[in-house]
């Protein structure tokens, strides 16, 4: 994988080799902070 220019704003704690990276166009990213099971219930 190409390595990504770092942002002090952004971090990427991990990829997909198979993604590439410039054809994403949005990222949605949601927290959760005790039980990460009941989001997806």
């Amino acid at each position: 994988m190409i390595p990504l220019p770092s942002d002090a704003s952004v971090s990427i704690p991990g990829r997909s080799p198979g993604l590439a990276a410039e054809s994403v166009e949005a990222v949605v990213t949601l927290p959760t902070f005790k039980r990460p099971q009941q989001v997806l219930e």
